[in-house]
């Protein structure tokens, strides 16, 4: 009886862990060494959320049709402010973004965000090293930034 119940033990907590291991992913492996390339589209809708942030775009330029909506995935909100310098309100709905990256190797309408410019804004860059990150953290937004 204590075998039996050892090893039913054993299995729920392998079957719980599997889910969650599940839940993440690789990047390398959803959006590899495609391509890059810079695709621009109109913010239909915005999830500001862990564990990435996604803004989901009708395409407006660039190599993808015109018309198609796609969602464009970057970081964490929290290391798109503490390291990018990237924070919520920056990028609304009917924001225009120019946005520079990968599509997803999954036949799927997903595509990495490296690089973003909002509005014609300066672009910002979403993915440096890690000697850039040390130099470069950005500073949080003060009441007058909100």
């Amino acid at each position: 009886m204590n075998r039996l119940l050892s090893t039913c033990a054993t299995l729920a907590v392998f079957l719980a862990g599997a889910g969650a291991a599940n839940a993440h992913h690789s990047v390398a492996a959803e959006f590899g060494n495609a391509e890059m390339f810079e695709i621009e589209g109109v913010v239909e809708r915005l999830f500001w959320t862990d564990p990435h942030i996604r803004v989901r775009i009708r395409i407006t330029g660039g190599p993808l049709e015109e018309g198609e909506t796609w969602d464009a995935v970057s970081h964490a909100p929290g290391l798109l402010a503490r390291t990018y310098g990237l924070f919520p309100g920056e990028i609304e709905v009917g924001d225009t973004l120019l946005i520079y990256g990968r599509p997803s190797q999954f036949n799927v309408n997903r595509f990495s965000m490296r690089n973003v410019s909002i509005n014609g804004g300066p672009v910002r860059q979403l993915l440096r090293s890690r000697s850039q990150r040390a130099t470069e953290v950005a500073a949080p937004p003060g009441p007058e930034d909100l």
